[in-house]
C-alpha cells in the first residue's frame, strides 16, 4: 500500500488529497478534505498501466496521475489547474498526522467512555440496593446475594472512575496493593449491607 498527500491552499482555505494505491491489486481510495471521493469503477480497481483521475475543488480543476513503467517504477503526481508543483506531504508527516488523529480520539474516547462505564454501575448497583430495600419493608424479604452486590457495583464504579488504567491490558495478570485494598474494602462493605439487611437497619 502506497499512501501519498498533497496539501495547498484556496484563497485562504487549505485543502488536502490523500491517495491510496494498493500496489498488488491496483485498487485506488482518494480522499478529499478527509473525505473519500467516488471513483468510477474502471478508475477505482483499473486494468490499465497508467492512471488519470480528474476531480474538482471549488472552481479548480485536479488530477491525481500515476504512471507505471516497465521497470517496474511508479510515479504519482498531482495537478491543480494544470500546475504541478503541489507540494506533496512525507510519509512520516502522513503517519505523525494518523497518530495524532488516534491519539486524540483514544483519549476522547476513554475520558467519555470511563463515565459512561460508571454512571451504568453506579445506575445498576444503586437500583438493585432500592428494588431489595423496597421488597424488604413490603414483603419482608429480601434477597441476600442481591445485597451482597449491590455496594459492591457502586464501589467498582467508583475505583474504575479515579483508576482507569488499572484495568488496561497490560494490568490485566497484576493486582496491586492499591487493588487488594480495594477487594479487602468491597468486601466489608458487601457484607455490611447485608448485615443490614438481615437486622432491619433500612
Amino acid at each position: 500500500m502506497t499512501d501519498k498527500r498533497w496539501e495547498f491552499e484556496f484563497d485562504g482555505v487549505k485543502h488536502s488529497v490523500d491517495l491510496k494505491h494498493n500496489l498488488f491489486s491496483n485498487k485506488l481510495s482518494i480522499y478529499v478534505d478527509g473525505k473519500l471521493e467516488i471513483l468510477p469503477s474502471q478508475i477505482q480497481q483499473s486494468k490499465r498501466r497508467d492512471i488519470k483521475h480528474t476531480f474538482r475543488i471549488t472552481s479548480h480543476a485536479c488530477e491525481v496521475d500515476i504512471k507505471t513503467y516497465k521497470n517496474g517504477g511508479i510515479q504519482y503526481s498531482f495537478t491543480v489547474d494544470g500546475i504541478s508543483d503541489i507540494p506533496e506531504v512525507s510519509a512520516s508527516k502522513i503517519v505523525e498526522a494518523d497518530n495524532i488523529k488516534q491519539t486524540k480520539q483514544a483519549k476522547y474516547e476513554a475520558k467519555y467512555g470511563r463515565w459512561v462505564v460508571f454512571g451504568l454501575l453506579f445506575t445498576f448497583g444503586i437500583s438493585i440496593n432500592a428494588v431489595n430495600r423496597y421488597f424488604a419493608h413490603t414483603n419482608g424479604m429480601f434477597n441476600g446475594l442481591l445485597a451482597m452486590f449491590a455496594p459492591g457495583f457502586i464501589l467498582f464504579a467508583f475505583y474504575y472512575l479515579f483508576f482507569p488504567n488499572d484495568f488496561s491490558a497490560e494490568n490485566a495478570n497484576k493486582i496491586s496493593f492499591r487493588q487488594w485494598i480495594f477487594i479487602i474494602l468491597t468486601l466489608l462493605f458487601c457484607f455490611a449491607n447485608l448485615y443490614a439487611f438481615e437486622h432491619g437497619l433500612y
